[in-house]
């Protein structure tokens, strides 16, 4: 018997925010509570979110309009676009945002991942973990350190154009798994290993499986 899925308290706003964007239905029609089995998970998300299964493959549409996006509006070697090309390769700092912006208005999605650089990150995490030492000496010092830092910390991650994602092809298939429903070219049909897959990548991001493997009966419990 495999073990159940816990998702823990602060990510279970963000696991159930991301399944109904992704699905495109609400939380009440999904009929999430904490214990259903991965199947039923996978059952309720099929039978409310579309009414035919088909076989298509959205990663793979998404991956050629978004080609399509960076040949003609961009201006990018269509050779050059291959799923394991390098992000910084296609898309300079300089004018990230605006490049994703414009490939997101044409998917009629918004594409915001932007984050501040991991060595900003790294750094922030060791001022706040300074500043609550701090605070066994000086309360008011550590209080106005650690809120100075958040402060700092929130206007550089929205400022800030790095991606947690290293590769077009990562890019994409993140895309795809925020906004299936979205992007898909049939709206009302549904290929049930996109569902399947989709469910399985969401827990394997917050949860940090081993293997992208799920067993039908594996509960996911909020812990």
């Amino acid at each position: 018997m495999e073990e159940d899925i816990y998702i823990h308290s602060d990510e279970s706003d963000e696991f159930i925010g991301r399944l109904v964007q992704s699905f495109g239905i609400s939380f009440e029609e999904l009929g999430f509570y904490s214990g259903m089995t991965f199947q039923e998970l996978i059952n309720n998300a099929i039978s409310k979110a579309g009414r035919q299964q088909s076989n298509d493959c959205t990663t793979q549409i998404v991956f050629y309009k978004m080609r399509r996006v960076m040949v003609e509006e961009l201006g990018i070697d269509k050779e050059q676009i291959k799923s394991s090309t390098k992000l910084k390769d296609l898309f300079p700092s300089r004018n990230r945002k605006r490049s994703l912006g414009i490939i997101g208005n044409n998917l009629g999605i918004k594409i915001d991942y932007f984050q501040s650089p991991g060595w900003f990150q790294l750094a922030c995490v060791a001022v706040l973990v300074s500043s609550f030492m701090y605070l066994f000496f000086n309360i008011l010092t550590g209080l106005s350190i650690l809120i100075a830092m958040l402060l700092i910390a929130y206007i550089a991650n929205k400022l800030g154009t790095s991606l947690p994602m290293k590769t077009f092809g990562e890019l994409a298939d993140r895309i795809t798994r925020d906004n299936l429903m979205k992007l898909r070219e049939g709206k009302d049909s549904i290929n049930p290993k996109e569902i399947r897959l989709t469910i399985i990548k969401l827990i394997d991001y917050l949860h940090g499986l081993d293997k992208l493997e799920l067993q039908p009966e594996q509960k996911i419990i909020f812990g």
